[in-house]
C-alpha cells in the first residue's frame, strides 16, 4: 500500500492528472493495482473523498477480487460520516476473512476515533496478533490505554513501539504527540526518562522530555533537557529552537535571541525565524533593529503576516505613528482576516487616525463574521461609550451575551453602561457575574466609568472577591 511519501512525486502527480483526465473524457483507462492504491491513498489524505470513491470503484471494476478496495470504500463512508455503513462493511469483510490486518486496524482506527476505545482496543490487539509490523498498531493500543486512564498500560505498549525502531526521533515523535493531545504531561515526562535510562545518549528523547517539561509549566527542567540534548548533539535544530521558545515565553529576550541566531546559523535563513529575531528586539526596545529584521522577513516571505503585523506594532509601539502602521496592520488583516488580533489593533489605528467610520465597520463585519470572538463586540461598544451612546452600547452587549454569556470584558463594559444609565441594579448584576469569572479584569470597569473608583458599593463588591 503506497502513501504519499512512498510514491515519487512526479509519478504520483502524472498518475493523478492521468485518472482526472479519463473522468472527464469518460476514457477507460487501464491502470494496475499499485497505481490506483497511490491514487486513493492521496486523495484520503486529502480528503478528496468524492475522487477517493471514484477511485475505488475504478480498483473495484478492474479488481474485483481485491480486498484493499473493499476496505477503503468503508473507510471512506466513515470519514464522509457514514459510520454504521462503514462498520457494517469492514464487519462484513471480517466474516469472510476473521485475520484480515487491514479491515481489523481499520475498525480500531474508527472506534478510537468515536472515543469508544473498549471497542477500538479490541481490535487494534486482535490486529497486533496477525501483524508481522506492529509498530502503528502498538501506538494506537497505547493512545486507547492513555485515553482510557490507563497509563502505565500505555507507557507498555509506547515502549514496545519505540524499541522497535530503536527510540528513533520519529516515533519518539509520536509518542510525544499523543501524551501531549492527551494533556498527560507527567505520565509523558516518565516515559521519556524511561526511554533516557535505557538510552542515555539518544537527544530525541532528552528533547521531548524538554517538550514535556514545557508543556507541564516547567521552563527550567525544560531548557536543562533541551541543553542536554544540545550536548549530545549541539547542532539539533529542534531543541535549539525550543531552547528559544522557552527563553522568549519566559520574557528573556537577549538568551531567545541568542538560540534564534543559532537557528540561522544552523538552519539557514527563514521568514519566520527572522520575525521570531524582530520580537526578541521588539522585547529588549530595540525597535530600529526590531523593524529591520521585520522588513527583511517581508523580504523572504510576503505572506508571513506575524512580520506585517509585527512592524505596524513596532511603529506604533516606538514612534505612535498610528497612520504610517496603518498599510502594515491592513496587510496582516488581509492575509488573515479572522485573526482578532489583527482586527483590533487594525480597527485601533483606525480610530486613532479619525478613521472612524473605517474603525466601525471592520468592528461590525467583524461581528457578524466572527460572533463568538469578543473583540468586535467590546470595542464597538466602547466607542459607543465613548460617544455617549450609552443605551445603544448597553443593547450591543447584551446581544454579545447571546454568543459569549461568560466573558468577563463583556460584562464588565455592561456593568459600566448599566452605572451610567443609573440602572444600578442591573449593573451590580453584571458586575458581580463578571468579578465571579475573572476578578483581575476589574480595571475594565473603570476603564469606561471611571467615576466608579470612588464608588464605596463598587470598592465593597470588588474587594470581596478580590480576597
Amino acid at each position: 500500500m503506497f502513501s504519499d511519501d512512498e510514491f515519487p512525486k512526479s509519478n504520483l502527480s502524472e498518475l493523478l492528472d492521468k485518472f482526472e483526465q479519463s473522468l472527464t473524457a469518460n476514457d477507460n483507462m487501464f491502470f494496475d493495482s499499485e497505481e490506483l492504491e497511490g491514487i486513493i491513498e492521496h486523495y484520503i489524505v486529502a480528503n478528496k473523498l468524492k475522487l477517493a470513491i471514484k477511485a475505488i470503484y475504478k480498483g473495484e471494476e478492474l479488481y474485483p477480487f481485491d480486498s484493499f478496495y473493499y476496505q477503503k470504500r468503508a473507510q471512506v463512508l466513515t470519514l464522509q460520516g457514514k459510520i454504521k455503513e462503514g462498520v457494517e462493511m469492514l464487519e462484513t469483510a471480517l466474516e469472510k476473512d476473521p485475520s484480515n490486518i487491514d479491515s481489523l486496524f481499520l475498525l480500531g482506527e474508527i472506534y478510537e476515533r468515536e472515543k469508544d476505545y473498549t471497542k477500538a482496543l479490541s481490535y487494534y490487539l486482535n490486529a497486533l496478533e496477525n501483524a508481522e509490523s506492529s509498530m502503528e498498531t502498538l501506538l494506537c493500543i497505547g493512545n486507547c490505554y492513555l485515553m482510557s486512564d490507563r497509563s502505565d498500560q500505555a507507557a507498555i505498549f509506547f515502549e514496545k513501539a519505540a524499541s522497535e525502531k530503536e527510540f528513533n526521533e520519529h516515533i519518539l515523535a509520536d509518542v510525544h504527540f499523543y501524551y501531549d493531545e492527551a494533556k498527560k504531561y507527567r505520565d509523558g515526562i516518565r516515559f521519556f526518562n524511561s526511554v533516557i535510562d535505557e538510552s542515555p545518549y539518544n537527544f530525541g528523547a532528552w528533547h521531548f522530555l524538554g517538550l514535556m517539561h514545557q508543556s507541564n509549566g516547567e521552563p527550567t527542567l525544560a531548557l536543562n533537557a533541551q541543553d542536554y540534548s544540545l550536548i549530545i548533539n549541539e547542532n539539533y535544530m529542534p531543541a535549539i529552537y525550543n531552547s528559544a521558545l522557552v527563553h522568549y515565553d519566559q520574557k528573556q529576550y537577549k538568551q531567545a535571541l541568542k538560540y534564534f541566531l543559532k537557528c540561522l546559523e544552523f538552519g539557514g535563513e527563514d521568514a519566520l525565524t527572522r520575525t521570531d529575531i524582530a520580537n526578541c528586539y521588539e522585547g529588549i526596545n530595540n525597535y530600529q533593529e526590531s523593524q529591520k529584521q521585520f522588513r527583511r522577513a517581508i523580504e523572504l516571505d510576503e505572506f508571513v503576516t506575524e512580520a506585517w503585523f509585527g512592524l505596524g506594532q513596532s511603529i506604533i509601539s516606538n514612534q505612535e505613528d498610528y497612520k504610517e502602521a496603518i498599510p502594515f496592520l491592513e496587510k496582516a488583516f488581509y492575509l488573515e482576516d479572522q485573526d482578532q488580533e489583527y482586527a483590533a489593533s487594525l480597527a485601533e489605528a483606525y480610530y486613532k487616525t479619525n478613521q472612524i467610520d473605517k474603525s466601525i465597520d471592520l468592528c461590525t463585519e467583524f461581528i457578524v463574521n466572527n460572533p463568538e470572538e469578543y473583540f468586535g463586540w467590546t470595542l464597538l461598544a466602547k466607542y459607543q461609550l465613548i460617544d455617549c451612546q450609552y443605551r445603544e452600547a448597553a443593547e450591543l452587549l447584551e446581544d454579545a451575551l447571546q454568543y459569549l454569556p461568560d466573558n468577563a470584558h463583556i460584562l464588565y463594559y455592561l456593568s459600566a453602561a448599566r452605572f451610567i444609565l443609573g440602572e444600578k441594579n442591573q449593573a451590580q448584576d453584571a458586575l458581580t457575574l463578571a468579578l465571579k469569572i475573572d476578578v483581575e479584569k476589574y480595571h475594565l470597569l473603570f476603564e469606561m466609568a471611571p467615576f466608579l473608583e470612588h464608588d464605596s458599593i463598587v470598592q465593597n463588591l470588588i474587594d470581596l472577591y478580590k480576597n
